[in-house]
């Protein structure tokens, strides 16, 4: 990790953790303590639940592969994703380093374009899922929650900004707009270092082979893309699935309507907050905000949170025996004795 990089991690977590420690003070240790004895083995059912959720994107990856290198397994996939997963949640640079790196956990069971190729292409469908569910979630808040004239300009604000992004995506598909010779012609202008043009070409031709690839899916395969959508759609169902059974074995009441809406905005917060790593303070702080704001109360919203934390360090170890048995050098077969 560069020297800078290292500096953001170091400040954001930092930050994440003072602001970790004001929340938890600020709304009680002691009835925090009690939320979490309340839950109790019903942990495990809690946890058995986020299990679908890599799982999910797990097959939604498998999907965006080429029929004939779908013999790599979903179990491999599986072990790729927790892998990369548990490098972003270590770091300042988030999915920026989870997304790109999760190419690279195959060898020679999958050849590197496919894998670049269906990764990006399962990462643009996760995104285009995650702006409709959070275009779903501010309507939803919106629609059925009673709000003050600030928040009902935020929630408008945030439909109507993913409303366009998720339009300009559709639109950028259906019309097979030229990104990334376009970005490229763009850059060449800006930067003027020596050697720039020459490095731009010699990775040119991968990136357009990577946007043909989604192009031609989302024409030519529909039945995988409406699959790859259903896997995208179940990962989310099942953060709110999470949700809802946490506040019930807490003893709060509430409804589908409050889970999936704070599912949805967690979603934001995700992508506001990537460079804090593992959202130390962050989660604590935004769930038990719009707890209160839901009418659930800011206790059982940092509790909501905490348990998230413990969950995510838990997949984040799974992930890193992933990586550790990956990275693990191929021993050769012996050689049959004589």
């Amino acid at each position: 990790m560069k020297r800078h990089s290292y500096a953001v991690a170091v400040g954001a977590l930092v930050a994440g953790s003072v602001l970790f420690v004001y929340v938890v003070r600020r709304t009680g240790v002691h009835e925090i303590w009690l939320n979490v004895q309340t839950i109790g083995w019903g942990l495990g059912w809690l946890l058995l639940v986020s299990a679908v959720r890599p799982l999910a994107r797990t097959l939604a990856w498998l999907h965006c592969l080429p029929p004939a290198e779908r013999r790599v397994g979903w179990l491999r996939i599986l072990r790729a994703r927790l892998a990369a997963d548990a490098m972003g949640n270590l770091t300042s640079a988030g999915p920026f380093v989870a997304e790109p790196s999760r190419v690279f956990f195959f060898g020679n069971r999958l050849s590197l374009p496919a894998a670049s190729s269906s990764a990006a292409l399962e990462s643009l469908t996760y995104t285009l899922s995650c702006g409709v569910m959070l275009l779903t979630g501010a309507l939803c808040w919106l629609l059925r929650f009673k709000l003050s004239e600030s928040l009902q300009t935020v929630a408008v604000a945030i439909s109507a900004a993913v409303a366009l992004a998720v339009a300009a995506l559709l639109l950028v598909f259906k019309e097979r707009w030229a990104i990334t010779e376009t970005v490229s012609r763009v850059a060449r202008r800006i930067v003027r270092r020596k050697g720039f043009d020459q490095a731009v070409d010699r990775h040119l031709y991968k990136l357009l082979e990577i946007e043909e690839y989604v192009y031609d899916f989302y024409r030519q395969r529909p039945g995988d893309f409406l699959r790859v959508l259903a896997y995208e759609t179940i990962f989310h169902l099942a953060g709110a699935v999470e949700i809802y059974l946490t506040f019930l074995l807490l003893g709060v009441p509430t409804g589908w309507a409050a889970a999936f809406i704070l599912e949805a905005l967690n979603r934001l917060i995700n992508m506001l907050f990537a460079f804090v790593p593992a959202k130390v303070g962050i989660d604590e702080a935004g769930s038990g905000w719009l707890a209160g704001l839901l009418g659930i109360g800011a206790a059982a919203g940092v509790t909501l949170a905490l348990y998230r934390k413990l969950r995510l360090l838990l997949w984040t170890a799974a992930g890193l025996f992933c990586l550790a048995l990956l990275a693990r050098p191929q021993t050769s077969a012996r050689p049959s004795a004589k």
